[in-house]
């Protein structure tokens, strides 16, 4: 019988959790204005992975929001949703992520009213 792997949850915005193939990580609840706020930041370690990372806005409004996500501190990719109460409706960002790689998602309001987000990324790991 195969022995069964328990993972250690480390909390929001701790870092990456690693079971057997499968990573994870969580922003819990963050709250962004417009300046941009790190939701999620972590590396990798000696593997590269093919990664989930889902948005949840906790308030439906008008304003337009900003998802980044860098790798190693450059912007691989920006999504802007015009209406928060489509965010629910956004298609995962689907990213490899390289061995070795700092990783940073971000979450930015057009304007100064303050909104919550959440951030989750779960994803498969693999050798490098």
């Amino acid at each position: 019988m195969a022995k069964k792997q328990i993972a250690t949850y480390l909390g929001p915005n701790k870092g990456l959790s690693i079971v057997g193939t499968h990573m994870y990580a969580t922003s819990g609840a963050v709250n962004f204005d417009d300046t941009e706020t790190t939701c999620i930041k972590a590396t990798t370690g000696n593997y590269y992975s093919y990664a989930y990372i889902q948005v949840g806005i906790s308030e439906v409004s008008s304003d337009n929001v900003f998802l980044r996500v860098y790798l190693n501190g450059a912007l691989v990719f920006l999504h802007t949703v015009g209406d928060t109460q489509k965010i629910d409706r956004v298609t995962p960002v689907r990213v490899v992520i390289p061995p070795n790689t700092e990783f940073k998602v971000t979450m930015t309001n057009q304007d100064d009213t303050v909104r919550s987000a959440t951030v989750i990324t779960t994803g498969r790991v693999y050798d490098a």
